[in-house]
């Protein structure tokens, strides 16, 4: 009971993170306290935020107003044992994370930004073969897609990295992308003109917030497609952002 007890000291603290197990036999313990001790006032507190939070969002919570770790948050129920496991104990940490990936696009009018032959390098993706790493899963709250004139289009690093990225032109704007992980269709043939941020000062370049995050499983494959209706310059990188939370040691 000691270290459920000393969890619940706070009363601020998300029951989703103890694991299963350890709950069951701290609900035995909580029974025989006083109706005034501050652990079991605390751990009722901690049920009826979460009850609020079931009733506000059910199994869909929006994402309007809240930051990437609050939306993480909201959703450890959703996490492996061992994962919360370890957020309770301070293993681990909710942490900010942006996950992104360069391709060059001109002269395509179909291509998968981040590809199997990926590898991590600085300016050109910081994910390793489309894929997260074991143990990381990935809660995606935004997408940022921004796309820029290279010198040469030849997809090598010394051009991506002398390439300034903004607004995309029209010919990226009307095409459409999709997003699948792990053959899961999580986005299908959405407009790209949701990332056209002109005349929107409030935002970044390219921002789209979206209306339910969505999770990214460790080692599954990420394809995030596009198709244009026409070519864009043949000089054309895309870049595309993925916003979001994770998991890293404390």
């Amino acid at each position: 009971m000691g270290n459920l007890a000393g969890f619940f000291e706070n009363e601020n603290k998300n029951i989703d993170l103890i694991p299963s197990e350890e709950l069951n036999g701290f609900l035995g313990d909580l029974a025989a306290m006083p109706r005034n001790s501050r652990v079991r006032t605390n751990f009722v507190r901690s049920v009826q935020k979460n009850a609020t939070a079931a009733r506000q969002g059910g199994k869909v919570v929006p994402t309007h107003g809240l930051t990437a770790k609050a939306e993480f948050e909201k959703r450890i129920s959703m996490l492996p044992e061992h994962i919360k496991k370890d957020l309770a104990s301070g293993t681990l940490q909710i942490v900010d994370q942006e996950l992104y990936a360069v391709r060059a696009i001109g002269g395509q009018q179909q291509v998968e930004i981040l590809q199997n032959s990926d590898d991590k390098e600085v300016g050109r993706t910081n994910v390793n073969a489309r894929k997260l790493e074991k143990d990381a899963p990935f809660l995606c709250t935004a997408l940022v897609v921004t796309s820029g004139i290279g010198a040469t289009g030849d997809n090598s690093i010394g051009d991506i990295g002398a390439t300034g990225f903004s607004r995309m032109p029209y010919a990226l704007i009307n095409g459409e992308f999709s997003l699948e992980v792990g053959k899961k269709s999580l986005i299908s043939d959405m407009a790209m003109e949701v990332f056209n941020t002109k005349n929107m000062s409030n935002v970044r370049e390219g921002y789209y917030k979206l209306e339910n995050p969505k999770w990214i499983e460790p080692q599954t494959e990420i394809i995030f497609e596009v198709k244009t209706p026409v070519a864009a310059d043949p000089k054309t990188y895309i870049k595309v952002q993925f916003v979001g939370a994770t998991v890293a040691k404390a």
